[in-house]
């Protein structure tokens, strides 16, 4: 009897959960790019854009890192050339392998986000 109590339930509250977790969705309107249906036997490859700086803070460095350590008073970086070189000790540090381009993009998102140095 209370399996079928508890199995009414989940049936009845699925709907419920799924809008409310459809509606928290982490990005924001503009975020991301999809193009039109391209015409047929086009090779293009379909173009994405993404915030690919916060993702890739997002993924590596927020497991260790909350926005705490942007937000403090006693910072350790103190213009953008000190974040840099951050994010390049710990992308070396945690094997990520991060070209140039995708240390520029999580630097621009850190200093964009939290810290807003001029350049």
């Amino acid at each position: 009897m209370l399996f079928r109590n508890v199995l009414i339930v989940l049936v009845l509250a699925t709907p419920w959960l799924m809008i409310s977790v459809s509606a928290k969705s982490p990005m924001a309107p503009g975020d991301i790019t999809i193009p039109e249906a391209e015409k047929k036997g086009s090779k293009k490859p379909p173009v994405y854009s993404i915030k690919r700086g916060q993702l890739l803070y997002e993924n590596h460095c927020q497991v260790c890192h909350s926005s705490v350590v942007h937000i403090r008073e006693k910072r350790k970086a103190k213009n953008t050339g000190a974040i840099r070189s951050w994010v390049i000790h710990w992308s070396k540090y945690l094997k990520l392998s991060w070209s140039d381009g995708e240390i520029d993009e999580v630097v621009h998102y850190l200093n964009s986000r939290y810290y807003k140095y001029r350049k």
